[in-house]
This record gives structure tokens, C-alpha cells and sequence, in this order.
């Protein structure tokens, strides 16, 4: 079972606070000063802050941090390690039947003499 943020299943509620937090810098131009915030959250797991810590900065001054509540993670249903081999094995066997069926194409058109 796995949580959902942004239309990602993430494996676990860690990750995807990692990920929210990680997209949480933005930069803004507004006459003559530029604000940047960014998330200064280190620790994601079940021992840490149950909000993120951005970092507000004008001109690249002093950090103003604030607490920020993380979005709501939904839950999913995470099963990519064995869809992926599924959709690979699907895709290798797919490729031999192209090879098998052109191969025999070849020898159907282009056939020699001395092949019989």
C-alpha cells in the first residue's frame, strides 16, 4: 500500500513527503526585489516534523522559516516492481515474434536456389 502525491503512487508516505518538499522552491520577481522559498526538511520519516519547513528569503537575505502542513497523500495501490517485469517480459516476448515472423518473411521472399 503506498500514498499518492501529484499523480505518483510512492511505496512509502516518506517518499513522497521527500517529493513535495523537493517541489516546494519557488522564485519570485516583483520590482525590485526577488523572494525566493524552499524547503529546508531533512528528516521525512515517522520521527520527524509533521509539517515542512520553508525558508523565506528577500534579496537573498536572513531565512524567515515557516511552517507548512504537508498536502494530503492519498492512498494507492503501489505494485511497480511487478508490473514493470510484467510489462517487460510482454514487451522481450513481443520483440522475438517480430524477429521470428520477419525472419520467416526474409526466407519466404528471398529464398536461394542452394537453400532448399
Amino acid at each position: 500500500m503506498g500514498v499518492q502525491y501529484k499523480g505518483v503512487c510512492y511505496p512509502t508516505a516518506e517518499l513522497a513527503k521527500a517529493n513535495a518538499c523537493a517541489s516546494s522552491y519557488q522564485s519570485t520577481i516583483a520590482t525590485t526585489n526577488v523572494y525566493t522559498s524552499e524547503c529546508t526538511t531533512t528528516n521525512f520519516g515517522t520521527s520527524g516534523p509533521a509539517a515542512m519547513v520553508i525558508c523565506k528569503r528577500t534579496n537573498g537575505g536572513a531565512c524567515t522559516n515557516i511552517n507548512q502542513p504537508y498536502p494530503v497523500f492519498n492512498p494507492c495501490t503501489y505494485d511497480a516492481p511487478s508490473s514493470m517485469s510484467s510489462e517487460y517480459f510482454a514487451a522481450v516476448l513481443a520483440f522475438l515474434v517480430v524477429v521470428y515472423v520477419g525472419k520467416h518473411i526474409y526466407k519466404l521472399f528471398w529464398r536461394r536456389e542452394y537453400d532448399h
